[in-house]
């Protein structure tokens, strides 16, 4: 009589191997199946030979190993189900792959919907007795924070929820917040691999951070722990904010003891170590002039001296200018320099304002040969200087409108085309552009032809019936959406297109 597996599809006769001897591993390769640890999708896919392969397997061993070689099983799945912890590799609609990275009672896994076959990002929290409310606490708040960002530069949220487990203790609480997944590395690990960024790399994938910072503090929440390790980059230098678990919102920060210093010490702005609950939003500023550093030098600007107390550590923080950039990296132009002191200014009033000064003041440096760029004018931060001074005023800056309803376009173009000579401003529709045409002088416009409501050439009309500003130039480009698209996709290649003709 053939012993028949369903989930297999297939059946296996007597006379082709003892079915004591060959029964477990294909009894395991069932309950694989049956738990979707294995999809039964990909199984059908295997090529015939090779799933006979994995079928001829005499030990659960071998079947591990043949189903990592079929890539059907991680490594880290295989290491599981071998130790007998297979249910610890289902959690809900998700299946977990393989760990990212753990800190205490948090870990990080990548992971699979189990339907809709999407990988995600699977961060688990598993509480301790002794600090379980708190942490809990928290992590309800960095879901109920992430869920409310919308930005291209922020880790979106996709589900988030509580499961019981068994372990070996008895039954255990898990939380759980999913994400989508960033492929790539964080930024602490791409400049380990890869040795300092150059500037236009580094200043490109800091824009994009200080853009995703204001958003947050347009929200009202403050990060208190960016660093590079929550900097994920993606192999086309996309760059993503993640883990909100310190965010604070101004007025209502009940988990936060006064007396408590939260975040990374290398990354963390002198006040946010004396008392974390009143902190705004130039500690973030502050947190990411030292990411800067790091991207740019691959040093921490405070490191902890090996034997020195953190204390010492901390006076050093509050009494002492912050370090060049220079000091590592010669080359590097003294305008970038100085914007990075006036990040990590011990004084708050003479860091950046807020995030969109900083992006404003990183634009002369996001176009290739930036380590040429000079800027006069610009103030001392460390000297007499009280407040922040924009360096932005000094130089005459031409003006770009953007007009487009597509908004990953516009933020494209406007990454693209933005230097120190050409600034860029956008509008989402034809009413909005119209009235900043007549609020202000533009020197460009970059028009959608095919805008909803209010149509291209209808604001083309209006722009030539009356002009209204007179550096508006007659040949300014107007694109129709086709051609806008060819520009956006050669952008994404070359990313030099500020002083082409269209």
């Amino acid at each position: 009589m053939a012993v028949i597996f369903p989930a297999l599809g297939t059946q296996i006769e007597p006379n082709t191997a003892n079915t004591s001897e060959f029964a477990p591993p294909l009894v395991l390769l069932q309950r694989l199946l049956e738990q979707n640890l294995l999809v039964a999708e990909d199984w059908q896919q295997l090529a015939e030979s090779q799933r006979q392969s994995i079928l001829a397997s005499t030990t659960p061993a071998e079947l591990l190993e043949r189903l990592c070689e079929a890539q059907l099983l991680t490594l880290y799945q295989a290491e599981r189900i071998a130790q007998g912890k297979s249910q610890q590799l289902r959690l809900g609609n998700y299946r977990i792959l393989e760990p990212l990275s753990s800190n205490g009672s948090t870990t990080l896994y990548r992971a699979e919907h189990i339907h809709l076959r999407r990988l995600v990002a699977m961060k688990i929290v598993t509480p301790s007795s002794e600090a379980g409310s708190r942490l809990v606490q928290r992590f309800w708040r960095e879901v109920r924070t992430v869920s409310k960002l919308q930005h291209p530069n922020i880790v979106a949220a996709i589900d988030a929820g509580e499961l019981l487990s068994s372990t070996a203790l008895g039954t255990q609480t898990l939380y759980y917040l999913v994400t989508e997944y960033v492929s790539g590395h964080d930024l602490e690990k791409l400049v380990q691999l890869h040795g300092p960024l150059s500037v236009s790399m580094a200043c490109h994938i800091i824009h994009q951070i200080a853009d995703a910072l204001h958003e947050a503090h347009a929200q009202q929440l403050i990060h208190r722990d960016l660093k590079p390790a929550n900097i994920r980059v993606t192999p086309d230098y996309v760059a993503k904010l993640l883990d909100f678990g310190l965010v604070s919102q101004p007025s209502s920060d009940r988990l936060t003891d006064p007396k408590m210093s939260l975040g990374t010490f290398g990354y963390m702005a002198p006040e946010q170590a004396q008392d974390a609950s009143q902190v705004d939003a130039r500690a973030d500023i502050y947190s990411l002039g030292c990411t800067l550093f790091w991207a740019l030098t691959g040093r921490e600007p405070f490191p902890i001296r090996p034997g020195s107390q953190l204390a010492a550590d901390l006076i050093r923080r509050w009494t002492q200018p912050p370090p060049s950039v220079r000091s590592f990296r010669p080359e590097l132009p003294l305008a970038l320099d100085t914007l990075i002191q006036q990040m990590m200014a011990i004084e708050v009033q003479q860091r950046p304002p807020d995030a969109k000064a900083v992006m404003r003041a990183l634009l002369p440096f996001l176009q290739d040969g930036a380590a040429d760029h000079h800027v006069v004018g610009l103030p001392d931060p460390v000297g007499d200087t009280p407040h922040w001074v924009d360096i932005s005023s000094h130089t005459r800056i031409h003006q770009l409108l953007i007009i487009d309803d597509d908004s990953e376009l516009r933020r494209l173009c406007r990454l693209t085309l933005s230097s120190d000579r050409l600034a860029c401003l956008e509008a989402a529709d034809g009413e909005q552009g119209l009235a900043l045409l007549r609020e202000r002088p533009f020197d460009l416009v970059l028009l959608d032809m095919e805008l909803p409501g209010l149509r291209g050439p209808q604001i083309l009309h209006e722009i030539r019936k009356a002009p209204p500003q007179s550096e508006l130039e007659s040949d300014s480009v107007f694109l129709s959406d086709q051609c806008r698209r060819t520009v956006a996709r050669s952008a994404r290649r070359c990313r030099r297109l500020h002083h082409q003709t269209v």
